[in-house]
């Protein structure tokens, strides 16, 4: 069963800046504390295909995901494989002038194995959180 989720924030900067910050996917574990290793496996136009090693608290999770980025205004993505049954999501950035971005981060998952819907779903909202305010963290720290 995949569970959603999604949170919004606005950030004090302009939509490219938030762009290029997360598509600099091998600078992650530098600000992002639950990424352990990034690489980019390859770059073809505005496709790019990234293995993740996360710590997932109880252990490491594996996976590889295909990014279309769209440039300044969307990032989204699908699950190629991994140690998860499924993960697709997006980033979206809305310019707001002023320099400043409505920031859009949406992850959809399925973990596998036993686990219940309300702890995925509690898992699946923290990423979501935690994920911008390091974004935050990092645009203007």
């Amino acid at each position: 069963m995949s569970i959603m989720a999604e949170h919004s924030e606005v950030m004090p900067v302009a939509a490219d800046v938030c762009f290029d910050t997360v598509t600099a996917f091998e600078s992650y574990p530098t600000w992002m504390q639950a990424f352990k290793d990034v690489t980019v496996l390859e770059r073809a136009g505005d496709t790019v295909t990234v293995e993740f090693r996360v710590d997932a608290k109880l252990r490491e999770v594996r996976y590889v995901l295909r990014h279309k980025l769209e440039r300044s205004h969307r990032i989204s993505w699908d699950y190629v494989e991994g140690d998860a049954k499924d993960v697709d999501g997006q980033w979206l950035f809305e310019d707001l002038g002023n320099q400043s971005t409505r920031c859009t981060y949406r992850v959809s998952f399925d973990v596998g194995g036993f686990v219940p819907g309300s702890v995925k779903k509690a898992l699946a909202e923290q990423a979501v959180r935690s994920s911008l305010d390091a974004l935050r963290s990092r645009l203007t720290g």
